[in-house]
């Protein structure tokens, strides 16, 4: 029995070095302490549900998803174009928008800041007319459709 608990002991040890080394060398990687960061959403207005659901019927307005290809893989609004705020690509991904378009940033939800520091970022790329929905995917899944693709 003494030998099980060591054993055992063993393995719980060895999982957790590698998932620290594992993690120090993620990108971004996970804090070991939670500690909940809020972003400040400067370049912009926020908006609400409803007029998240007004902008999204005019076509003329892109809403980009700023969660990871994964998640936004499993389901987003509807036209929405995943830039991942933390991708390598990003910077190639908003070339291809005039500096005068319309777009809305969201995330998952307000607890979400990779919406906040997209916007941020396309404001000070010379982007004009941004807006947060700050409420995100989830807000709009309780009340709109979504695209799921892997279904």
């Amino acid at each position: 029995m003494k030998n099980r608990i060591k054993e055992v002991t063993i393995i719980i040890l060895m999982a957790l070095v590698f998932g620290a080394v594992y993690n120090a060398f993620s990108n971004p990687g996970l804090p070991y302490i939670y500690q909940e960061k809020t972003a400040e959403f400067v370049s912009g207005q926020v908006i609400d549900l409803k007029q998240a659901k007004e902008m999204h019927e005019d076509t003329s307005i892109v809403f980009l998803d700023a969660r990871l290809a994964r998640y936004y893989n499993r389901e987003h609004i509807p036209g929405a174009v995943n830039v991942p705020y933390n991708t390598k690509e990003l910077k190639k991904l908003i070339s291809s928008y005039k500096k005068n378009q319309n777009f809305v940033v969201y995330c998952y939800s307000e607890s979400c800041n990779m919406a906040r520091l997209l916007g941020d970022l396309l404001a000070k790329d010379d982007f004009e007319n941004i807006a947060l929905f700050d409420e995100g995917i989830k807000a709009w899944k309780a009340k709109y459709p979504t695209d799921k693709p892997q279904e």
